[in-house]
């Protein structure tokens, strides 16, 4: 399926200034945004969260919101790591539930972040709801725990990352996730890997792999999961020099079993260091949203259109290769590209 993708305008969400963040980061990275479809009238607004590299400790994950379609943001909330008082610290994920999961209504937003000491001693996956759309938020769990965050860290446990929120056929919650706890297996260096909850988020399984590739140079990282128009699931992610940072992908019935993981799955033709998708929402309208690295001033945009922009949502071809689906992973510049009316062949 070809996509073309028309720039409409353009929104910057957030740019730190140069004295509030650290001088050898990226200011902001990892940014998500959903827009609202279970909040009554709230419906239509959008939010967005990154992870901020700010002197001020501990670390907040910020939320903006947009109500003009991504035109312009504002403050909306900031979610505190008031389990660990770390700070979530990098690759904050949020996600709105389409319908219950245990006592958690429809229209809940939950988000899962790494929670991270300054001294760099650990890492944590913390999951943490929102029952007002966004505005509060309570500690519900921890999703699974690593080792400091220092990638290629071989002699000491490994940490874990980049968070994917999605659910299963049966409701249940997932988090699919980066891990290099088996680095410690001489074949590996990161891992892909998944966690469900049968309870709401209050309670995970045990952790199943899908991606460990035994070649102790490669590195898949940054799942992105989505359910496609036919029912099936579509991961695509990174594999770091393969050569040159190529996007993979892989198919499954429920979104859970990935086959095996020892296999790399497909690449995709599209060679970039970023993962990101194609989409369409139940009301029918086609998104598009992707990455891409700027050399200017950090900071958090948005390309949108009059039907703004998406979570994680479907994607799907006739022949079974589905062109994958979307939210931004780790970037400097973050445009969000929406399409009008015949804009897609």
């Amino acid at each position: 399926m070809a996509i073309k993708i028309t720039r409409v305008n353009m929104g910057v969400v957030f740019t730190p200034r140069d004295e509030e963040v650290y001088s050898n980061s990226s200011g902001v990275l990892y940014p998500r945004v959903i827009e609202l479809h279970h909040a009554g009238e709230l419906n239509g607004m959008l939010l967005a969260t990154f992870d901020h590299s700010t002197i001020k400790e501990p670390p907040v994950v910020p939320v903006w919101c947009s109500r003009d379609h991504g035109v312009t943001w504002e403050p909306y909330s900031q979610i505190e790591d008031t389990q660990n008082g770390f700070g979530i610290r990098f690759q904050p994920h949020i996600y709105e539930l389409p319908q219950a999961c245990a006592d958690l209504p429809a229209g809940t937003i939950v988000m899962c972040g790494n929670s991270v000491p300054l001294s760099f001693a650990s890492t944590e996956l913390s999951f943490y709801v929102s029952l007002d759309h966004g505005k509060t938020w309570q500690f519900r769990s921890s999703v699974v725990k690593g080792g400091k965050p220092i990638e290629q860290n071989f002699a000491e446990l490994g940490p874990v990352w980049e968070p994917c929120i999605y659910l299963d056929p049966k409701g249940n919650i997932v988090v699919a996730f980066t891990d290099e706890r088996p680095h410690t297996d001489p074949r590996f260096n990161q891992t892909l890997a998944l966690t469900v909850s049968e309870d709401g988020g209050k309670t995970w399984g045990e952790v199943i792999y899908t991606v460990t590739i035994p070649d102790r140079a490669m590195r898949p990282g940054m799942p992105v999961v989505a359910r496609m128009g036919n029912g099936k699931y579509i991961m695509v992610y990174e594999i770091v020099v393969c050569p040159c940072c190529d996007i993979y992908y892989k198919l499954s019935d429920d979104g859970i079993d990935w086959g095996d993981p020892l296999l790399a799955a497909s690449a995709s033709k599209r060679r970039t260091g970023c993962s990101w998708a194609a989409c369409r929402t139940s009301s029918g309208c086609r998104r598009a949203a992707k990455t891409a690295r700027s050399s200017s001033r950090q900071s958090a945009r948005a390309n949108t259109s009059a039907c703004a922009i998406p979570a994680i949502i479907r994607s799907i071809t006739t022949s079974g290769k589905g062109t994958g689906s979307a939210c931004p992973c780790s970037s400097r510049t973050i445009p969000i590209l929406c399409r009008r009316a015949g804009a897609w062949g």
